[in-house]
């Protein structure tokens, strides 16, 4: 479509693309949900409830509590992106990152509305094999309702008692997961 009706634009766009493919390619993303209890999140992103959430402390002297640092999903049914985006693509980036307009934050903000059960936030880091500090101060541990004991013990032997633990379980007679107390 571009080389038909924007001849004079094909090279241009075609240059924008492979620059949006190294952008992707050398992000890293570290995804967060709102909601500890959602059984589709345990199921999909927790081994199906084998695994664990980690619960921060969110606070506005915490990457987690910067809206620069870390970014609510937008779900939309498109990235709403045309190739007349990336004509200019950093003419205003800040520090190696794009604005919330650009063409560049759309497309690692948006998800389909499929995914909005999710409610997520995420934090991009442009050294994705780096090992970066926590976001915040762990508040606590959420055992999966079937992680295994051993699994359990582990994760408590490392992090001793410099945070709580809880317990995921499934709430009688619903279709809901309950967070309780570890014991």
């Amino acid at each position: 479509i571009i080389e038909e009706r924007l001849p004079r634009k094909t090279e241009m766009v075609r240059k924008h693309l492979s620059d949006i493919q190294q952008y992707t390619d050398t992000l890293g993303i570290y995804c967060l949900t709102e909601l500890p209890n959602n059984i589709l999140m345990w199921a999909h992103y927790a081994d199906a409830h084998r695994g664990f959430c980690i619960e921060y402390d969110r606070t506005p002297d915490n990457p987690l509590g910067r809206y620069d640092v870390t970014r609510k999903m937008q779900y939309n049914d498109h990235p709403k992106l045309f190739p007349y985006d990336f004509w200019e693509p950093d003419k205003n980036w800040i520090d190696g990152m794009p604005p919330d307009d650009d063409p560049y934050m759309q497309l690692t903000d948006t998800k389909a509305p499929d995914s909005s059960y999710e409610k997520e936030w995420r934090i991009k880091n442009d050294a994705p094999d780096t090992l970066e500090n926590w976001p915040a101060e762990v508040k606590s541990i959420i055992f999966g309702m079937k992680m295994l004991d051993e699994d359990k013990a582990k994760i408590t032997e490392i992090l001793g008692n410099s945070v709580a633990y809880k317990q995921a379980k499934r709430c009688d007679y619903e279709f809901k997961l309950g967070i309780i107390e570890a014991g």
